[in-house]
């Protein structure tokens, strides 16, 4: 028996205002934010949240003593990129929190597509063994393609996670 784990589907409308949506986000963001390499992302990427308390530091410090800015730091440029910092930084959780929401949606919509197929499929099977249905046989034919192999009673029930081994080998002895 087939149970949809979730019931999914935009109007027209909420289409259209969702492309509208990103398409006011992406004009905004493009010209002003960039995309790392991994090789970037390494390079740039070592300064954690960790570091914020120190980093806000030393903006207290340099705004109360403007004499230990060096002469290469551009404090405009600085304050710059610690307002950006502070105006991104909300935007980063959300972005997630959707893209997250997003892909557990469809990652469910796409379970259900499966498991009605699987039942779809055995229901065909057993229709071509046990019916005499003109057609049905070409597309039973058709379908047990997905599993070579494989009859419909042994037609696993949903995707496998591979499996990945809980204690690590042990080493052989020398």
């Amino acid at each position: 028996m087939s149970v949809n784990k979730i019931s999914f589907e935009l109007t027209a409308q909420e289409k259209t205002d969702l492309n509208t949506a990103l398409t006011t986000i992406r004009t905004i963001l493009t010209p002003k934010c960039i995309n790392l390499t991994p090789e970037g992302r390494k390079e740039h990427g070592s300064v954690g949240d960790e570091r914020i308390a120190w980093i806000l530091k030393v903006r207290t410090y340099m705004q109360q003593y403007p004499q230990i800015i060096p002469f290469f730091v551009d404090v405009l440029e600085h304050e710059k990129d610690f307002n950006g910092f502070g105006d991104l930084t909300p935007f980063v959780q959300q972005f997630a929190e959707l893209t997250d929401m997003v892909s557990d949606t469809k990652l469910l919509t796409r379970y259900d597509l499966w498991q009605n197929s699987l039942s779809i499929y055995n229901y065909v099977a057993l229709l071509s063994e046990q019916q005499n249905i003109p057609g049905i046989t070409p597309l039973y034919e058709d379908l047990k393609k997905e599993f070579p192999g494989r009859g419909p009673a042994q037609t696993p029930a949903e995707p496998k996670e591979p499996e990945t081994p809980t204690d690590p080998a042990p080493n052989p002895e020398p």
